[in-house]
């Protein structure tokens, strides 16, 4: 049978890395007799890709995916093409019922901490010339960033 819906996900490539894009729809749960509640939320999935080690294609089993709630997205398309935007999530682990990949879970669930210390992944994304922006991905832990895989920042257009 044919889907009644389909929703594409967009792939960017560049030399160092690629950044696909694509739409997680909400789950919806029956409320009483005849109502529906959002069991979990929409969001707009960012996996950042960096190329293998042979540099002939992208090592798609190391994506590090951020996930963008609409309040997210609203505050990105509010704020671009004037001015950068960073946003954060604490890690999850754990038993995930948010999705697949391991993503992180931007409402709430568990954050491991270990010996103090919290994991976060920051996405930054900032305007650069003409309409073109570039997204960037980091972990943080202890307020110390740096810990980018190579060839996550590329610009898109």
């Amino acid at each position: 049978m044919v889907p009644r819906r389909g929703y594409p996900q967009y792939t960017i490539f560049s030399h160092a890395s690629a950044l696909s894009i694509r739409p997680q729809l909400p789950n919806f749960k029956k409320a009483g007799q005849d109502g529906i509640s959002v069991e979990r939320r929409g969001k707009l999935v960012l996996d950042f890709v960096p190329r293998n080690n042979a540099g002939t294609g992208y090592a798609w089993d190391n994506k590090t995916p951020f996930s963008l709630s609409v309040e997210e997205m609203g505050l990105l398309l509010s704020q671009l093409p004037g001015n950068g935007v960073e946003l954060s999530h604490k890690l999850y682990y754990g038993n995930n019922n948010s999705g697949s990949d391991g993503e992180d879970n931007a409402e709430g669930g568990g954050v491991r901490v270990v010996s103090g210390d919290l994991t976060e992944k920051v996405l930054t994304v900032e305007p650069r010339e003409g309409a073109s922006v570039s997204f960037k991905v980091d972990f943080v832990k202890d307020g110390i960033g740096g810990q980018v895989p190579e060839g996550i920042m590329f610009p898109v257009s």
